[in-house]
C-alpha cells in the first residue's frame, strides 16, 4: 500500500514524508532509506543529493571485507571468550594462538583467491 503523507506529516510526524505505510507496521520515512543520500543545508534543512550509478563490483568487494572482517571478530571476542569462560584464562591464550593460527592460514588462502582474480580480470579482454 503506498500513500503520501499530508503536508503536516501523519499521526503527528512532522518530519520526512511516509512513502510507505501498512496498518501492522509503523511508517517508513524516506530519510532511512539509504538510496536516498541526504545531507543537511545551512538552514537545517535536508537535501538530496545525488549518488553516482550502483557499482555492484564496489559492493560485493566492501561487502566481503566487511563479512571477513566481522567472521574474525565473533571467531576470536565470542571463541575467545567462551573458552576462557569454561575453562579459564590459560585455555583462553592457547586457544587465541590457535585461533590465531588458524586466521593466518584462513587470510592466506583468501589473499591467494583474491590475487588470483584480479590476475584473471586483468587477463580479460
Amino acid at each position: 500500500m503506498r500513500r503520501r503523507a499530508a503536508e503536516g506529516g501523519e499521526r503527528g510526524r512532522k518530519r520526512g514524508k511516509i512513502i510507505h505505510s501498512c496498518p501492522h507496521s509503523r511508517p517508513v520515512f524516506h530519510r532511512f532509506i539509504p538510496s536516498y543520500p541526504q545531507v543537511r543545508a545551512k538552514g537545517g534543512e535536508l537535501v538530496k543529493t545525488k549518488r553516482g550509478p550502483f557499482n555492484p563490483d564496489l559492493h560485493r568487494r566492501q561487502t566481503q571485507i566487511r563479512l571477513v572482517i566481522g567472521g574474525f571478530l565473533i571467531l576470536f571476542v565470542a571463541g575467545g571468550g567462551l573458552v576462557w569462560l569454561l575453562y579459564g584464562l590459560e585455555a583462553a591464550l592457547a586457544a587465541e594462538v590457535c585461533l590465531s593460527a588458524v586466521s593466518t592460514v584462513m587470510g592466506g588462502l583468501w589473499l591467494l583467491l583474491t590475487l588470483l582474480e584480479r590476475w584473471i580480470k586483468a587477463e580479460d579482454p
